[in-house]
């Protein structure tokens, strides 16, 4: 009678980390939501620069990506680190307290 593992055990078990391993993976890319990179944040506040200059910078007008387009207000932070609050900011609007912040901003981009 040999004393071991069998190697059928070893298998189930490499099988069960690998399983477990692909459910912790995506439990955490669903939960995080993902993060845009620099050039997918560079593009999309390109595109919402440009939207609000063709827009003249009116009020109410081009509100800035939502989250479910992949967290731009976050990418911004990350990116470009304005130190400023940019949830819900629109073409006109004031960002962190300071008026014309935002042509400020948009002209690195336009």
């Amino acid at each position: 009678m040999s004393k071991g593992i069998a190697i059928e055990t070893i298998l189930y078990l490499l099988l069960g980390i690998i399983v477990v391993g692909i459910i912790i993976y995506l439990v955490y890319t669903y939960t995080t939501g993902g993060q845009l990179n620099e050039q997918q944040c560079r593009s999309k506040v390109i595109s919402w620069c440009t939207g609000c200059s063709v827009a003249n910078w009116a009020a109410g007008t081009g509100t800035l990506p939502s989250a479910t387009e992949g967290d731009v207000e976050k990418c911004i932070e990350t990116y470009f680190g304005t130190g400023d609050d940019w949830s819900g900011a629109d073409c006109n609007a004031t960002v962190g307290g300071t008026s014309g912040e935002i042509q400020t901003f948009c002209s690195a981009f336009t």
